[in-house]
């Protein structure tokens, strides 16, 4: 007898003997759009993450203490929610695992009725990383590239760095810009002739690199907005971007900032549903210091688009390398186990859960001993009043696989 004709002959016998036998029944997970069930708590309770109206969260937490497991539990139950994602960037190269189901190892962990899937995804590497590459795609990624429409005169001048030419070389670039306007240059190749044609020969030698970069090239421009509203996770490879040739440009912030652009602007418009975008290193794009083009995107974003449908996801390492502004705004904040005790305490007191240290040491130890157990996280929901601001939590695993290492995938 096989085990079907088992299970359909424990129907028919009496309750005792089926409830002895037979499985309690398992009530599917739901997938809410307005809640992401992402841990349990110290109670045994599901952990969530209130996402009726858009947030900003951030992890702050150093490289190998879970940063991306916990992310990918977020990611993969905004998606099955039929939430819009897009990882810009992901600085890795390692989400591409979540193509594929979690690895049994952790299945058991699942809640119950969440079962392993993996997530249906786009990846593209842009074309100026193929120095980096030797010219060899990594594998699951597409080429990416713009046109030169596709930039601002803002991005055009940060791509040229306006700000170091000469007092000569600038009048030349402002009457280079009106020309390209007044011909609706579209390549390269027509901006060199514009220089050659009006003795603009010493800005030339500084835009030459327009030629060989990588940024442009129309047979590999894609349109991400088309992307997401595909059924895609939209991802953004920018592994290595520490080996990029940046010292006369800026090629991975002008890229990232025209997509965060396009996207954003297309949320408001209407043409996209809800919208997660998950920002990995963000102290490249967002910098205490500095500003580029994609700095200025995402903080107003971050302060005007809440309304618009648009969240945010933040990885950080350090507080003091993004704008204090940015942390302000993130509703949700995330430490792990082994964050320093310094960074917990000037947390608890930002978040006015301790207000005096020499009154509140013992309240400040308690709590953060209540952390320390490996890859357990504390989960700081702004809206909550003093301790109930706090959970701690055992992150759920993600449905999608989780990449340990790249041999794996």
């Amino acid at each position: 007898m096989n085990n079907y004709g088992f299970t359909d002959m424990l129907k028919t016998c009496p309750k005792e003997y089926s409830d002895a036998f037979l499985p309690p029944p398992i009530t599917p997970f739901e997938y809410d759009p307005k809640k992401f069930i992402i841990g349990k708590n110290i109670n045994g309770e599901h952990a969530v993450l209130n996402a009726k109206d858009a947030f900003r969260a951030c992890i702050i937490a150093r490289t190998g203490t879970g940063k991306t497991f916990l992310i990918r539990r977020g990611l993969d139950q905004a998606y099955r929610a039929k939430w819009k994602i897009a990882i810009l960037p992901d600085a890795k190269n390692e989400y591409r695992s979540s193509m594929k189901p979690v690895q049994s190892k952790f299945r058991n962990k699942l809640p119950d009725g969440d079962f392993p899937r993996g997530l249906k995804m786009k990846i593209f590497r842009p074309l100026f990383f193929n120095k980096v590459d030797n010219g060899k795609i990594p594998k699951d990624n597409e080429r990416v590239s713009l046109e030169l429409k596709d930039l601002t005169t803002e991005e055009f001048q940060k791509l040229c760095n306006f700000d170091t030419l000469s007092d000569k070389q600038r009048v030349d670039f402002d009457s280079l810009i009106r020309l390209m306007s007044e011909n609706d240059v579209n390549d390269v190749e027509q901006i060199k002739a514009i220089c050659t044609e009006n003795n603009f020969t010493k800005l030339w030698q500084r835009l030459e690199f327009l030629e060989t970069c990588g940024l442009f090239d129309s047979r590999f421009r894609v349109n991400p907005v088309d992307v997401l509203n595909e059924g895609n996770v939209l991802v953004l490879n920018y592994e290595k971007f520490g080996q990029l040739d940046l010292r006369n440009n800026s090629m991975d912030q002008i890229f990232l900032a025209v997509w965060l652009r396009w996207i954003t602007d297309a949320k408001k418009a209407g043409k996209l549903d809800d919208l997660l975008i998950i920002n990995d290193e963000t102290a490249r794009w967002v910098p205490n210091n500095g500003n580029p083009v994609c700095k200025k995107i995402i903080l107003e974003s971050v302060d005007v688009d809440r309304a618009g449908g648009i969240s945010w996801w933040f990885g950080i390492q350090r507080t003091d390398s993004v704008p204090k502004s940015l942390l302000q705004q993130c509703k949700y904040k995330f430490l792990p186990y082994n964050v320093k005790r310094e960074l917990f305490i000037s947390t608890m007191q930002e978040e006015m859960i301790i207000t005096d240290m020499v009154r509140n040491k013992k309240k400040a130890m308690r709590l953060y001993d209540k952390l320390q157990k490996k890859f357990r996280w504390l989960m700081i929901d702004g809206d909550g009043v003093k301790e109930n601001k706090l959970v701690f939590m055992d992150v759920y695993p993600p449905t999608s696989a989780h990449m340990e290492t790249k041999s794996a995938f």
